[in-house]
């Protein structure tokens, strides 16, 4: 929030606002696409939200970008996860990408983004977005036989992309589900291009979560044909002590520091992080009423702070 014409009360009041709309968009966003990504533990799309809003948004020197959780990069962290084996190996990985990012901020490396061809980015941006299409169609309607974490063509169950989408079309419909999902598609259309909707203060994805939980406590009354089954549902557990808290923790596997799967995979990350991260700044800067410019360099350097801290903890 920009320091002239206003006073410090009007700022704050306008901050807790803003603060408070993007905690209850961001909530439920972290946790589901931890859960879509294969993260083991929901508290994992927490403390990403968290790190992103805190840690990288004090080094951060956007003034109207947010950190946190990335849906462009679903595809690649759900890859990593399964080809590394285990989420702690992941994690290092996590940490090697976050060096790198640091290391390609003191560099002076953001500057090449100015080189990349529109297309480049479009292409890779729509590629990541027909993988997510495709593969969340049948989970949109019900159909929930495989894991949501599998993005790959061929899946574990030999079940592939196709077979998913014919197993929809014989009839494999949840009513709930597809009632559900199909109404948010509406709304998150219609917030984009009604014009007393796109002026709205209160955020689509807000709206969607709410009428989504309503939903889902009509249908419990319904009962059978409209109820909701558990696969269908994202599931945060309640530890009944403390100790079982601190279970949900995850530590980077740093015995596997020498495997060069590790750097791969980190430098993946980090391309791929990197690059969204460059493109969303710019297009946030596009917007920017002030027409402030952020620097690529400070962002990559801040991003790179977070993603060490995220792999750390």
């Amino acid at each position: 929030m920009p320091l002239t014409n206003v006073t410090t009360t009007q700022r704050l009041t306008k901050d807790f606002s803003a603060g408070l709309v993007v905690f209850f968009v961001a909530v439920p966003l972290c946790i589901g696409l931890a859960e879509v990504s294969g993260a083991p533990t929901y508290l994992s799309g927490i403390l990403s939200g968290v790190i992103g809003g805190l840690v990288v948004g004090y080094f951060s020197s956007s003034h109207t970008s947010v950190s946190g959780v990335a849906p462009g990069l679903i595809a690649v962290i759900a890859i990593q996860i399964h080809a590394l084996g285990t989420y702690e190996a992941f994690l290092l990985a996590v940490v090697v990408a976050g060096c790198l990012q640091m290391l390609l901020g003191a560099l002076q490396a953001g500057r090449l983004a100015n080189y990349i061809p529109t297309s480049v980015v479009r292409g890779l941006l729509g590629a990541v977005g027909l993988i997510l299409i495709l593969k969340q169609i049948p989970h949109l309607l019900g159909h929930d036989i495989d894991a949501e974490g599998e993005l790959s063509f061929r899946q574990m169950d030999n079940a592939n992309t196709f077979t998913e989408f014919f197993s929809v079309i014989q009839g494999d419909v949840h009513l709930g589900a597809a009632v559900i999902g199909i109404l948010s598609l509406v709304i998150l259309v219609a917030w984009r291009n009604v014009e007393y909707l796109k002026n709205s203060k209160i955020p689509a994805p807000l709206v969607v979560v709410a009428l989504g939980t309503a939903l889902v406590l009509i249908f419990r009354r319904l009962g059978t044909g409209w109820l909701l089954e558990d696969s269908h549902l994202v599931h945060v557990p309640i530890e009944k002590s403390f100790s079982g808290f601190l279970q949900q923790f995850r530590f980077p596997d740093f015995t596997r520091w020498h495997d060069a799967d590790i750097y791969q995979a980190g430098a993946i990350i980090a391309a791929a992080a990197s690059l969204e991260t460059l493109v969303n700044l710019d297009a946030a800067d596009e917007v920017d009423p002030e027409h402030r410019r952020s620097s690529p360099n400070h962002e990559l350097w801040a991003q790179g702070i977070g993603n060490v801290l995220a792999g750390l903890v």
